[in-house]
């Protein structure tokens, strides 16, 4: 039975058996040897991102449905303050009515890519579509703290490539 790898070569990081006296890739000796450190099994992260990304689903599909559907009333119920605020961005009062609306349309988007990201998650599958959905949510809602917290879940998705099972399709 073979000596089971116990060490890394300090020199080129080769593994090296304890019988070994030198390194088969480098020629350096076993005295310059580190000892190999289990770490465990690695945490898995991907369960982890599920979480934000379906409540992110959920209350932007909410949000999003809310703002498309009143628009009109929305706007009429804003007091002069606020239509003086979209004036100084030029928006005139004709127009807020549909600042709500792509408001809405682009929360709920991006709410949808959350889905697409969370089913793609759950399933483990499509690697590169999971990130960008998630990245593409997160972008279109980047004024909102909310693509924020997208753009960190889409770099732990990124990290946990490993964990789906197409992992021919890395980024």
């Amino acid at each position: 039975m073979a000596d089971p790898i116990t060490r890394l070569c300090a020199a080129c990081g080769a593994p090296l058996r304890e019988s070994d006296t030198f390194c088969t890739r480098c020629g350096a000796t076993k005295a310059v040897a580190a000892p190999v450190v289990d770490l465990g099994p690695p945490i898995k992260t991907l369960p982890l991102m599920i979480f934000p990304a379906a409540v992110w689903a959920l209350i932007g599909l909410a949000f999003g449905i809310y703002f498309i559907s009143s628009a009109d009333f929305i706007s009429s119920q804003l007091g002069q303050p606020y239509f003086d605020m979209f004036a100084h961005y030029g928006i005139g009062a004709e127009a807020v009515p549909r600042f709500f609306l792509v408001f809405g349309t682009i929360l709920t988007v991006s709410a949808l890519l959350a889905a697409m990201t969370m089913i793609l998650c759950i399933t483990k599958r499509y690697y590169k579509a999971a990130v960008a959905a998630c990245l593409i949510s997160a972008l279109l809602t980047v004024v909102i703290v909310i693509g924020l917290i997208g753009l960190v879940v889409a770099y732990y998705i990124y990290s946990a490539k490993d964990e789906f099972k197409d992992r021919r399709t890395r980024l």
